[in-house]
């Protein structure tokens, strides 16, 4: 089939012949969208024979309205964003919880002890 008519069949629709899933589209070599459906229905006789204006289409949906990656791509992606967060935290030196709180501690004790001089409320000079 040449090019002009595979994109003459090219609609702005994802297909698949299974009723879940993505199984059939994998072992095939036809273009996949980022959900794992192909982007085209061939003519019978090309290079897949699953994907063709004769074969029942159990699912598909609008190009424009596509949900995106498969689940496993997601998942995969998840897990190297975690590892590459943990290896970050590994490299950058985090500051001691602790010397932290005792640090605002002893602000807002000053802050505190500035506004009740302020308002009259400290015997700052011991009088």
């Amino acid at each position: 089939m040449t090019e002009p008519e595979a994109a003459a069949l090219r609609g702005p629709w994802h297909y698949g012949r299974g009723w879940p899933g993505t199984e059939i589209e994998d072992g095939c070599p036809c273009d996949q969208a980022p959900c794992g459906l192909v982007t085209a229905l061939l003519t019978p006789g090309g290079a897949c024979e699953q994907h063709t204006i004769i074969k029942s289409i159990r699912q598909s949906h609008p190009a424009d309205q596509c949900p995106g990656r498969r689940d496993e791509d997601v998942q995969a992606a998840a897990i190297a964003q975690a590892d590459a967060r943990r290896a970050l935290a590994e490299l950058v030196p985090q500051p001691d919880p602790t010397s932290q709180g005792d640090l605002l501690r002893e602000r807002l004790g000053r802050q505190v002890a500035r506004r009740a001089e302020e308002r009259g409320q400290l015997d700052v000079g011991g009088q």
